[in-house]
């Protein structure tokens, strides 16, 4: 699959921004909070996923040619 540069920031923003956040709410709320929290966002995002993939790709193959193929000749 290929990244857009909208991926690739949101993956750099995540990256940098993710490890401070959870310390703020280590800090304010505790441990359990800040792994609830994680686990929450991590669940969005798993649910997110898909329906950006079916987005990006346009609701499936743009031609009849196999996957296997279009990949080897990209």
């Amino acid at each position: 699959m290929r990244t857009t540069g909208f991926a690739s920031i949101g993956t750099s923003a995540g990256a940098s921004v993710g490890p401070v956040m959870f310390g703020v709410v280590v800090a304010s709320r505790g441990y359990s909070a800040a792994w609830v929290a994680t686990g929450f966002l991590s669940l969005c995002a798993a649910a997110f996923l898909p329906a950006v993939q079916r987005a990006m790709t346009g609701h499936g193959p743009r031609t009849s040619v196999p996957t296997t193929i279009v990949a080897i000749h990209e």
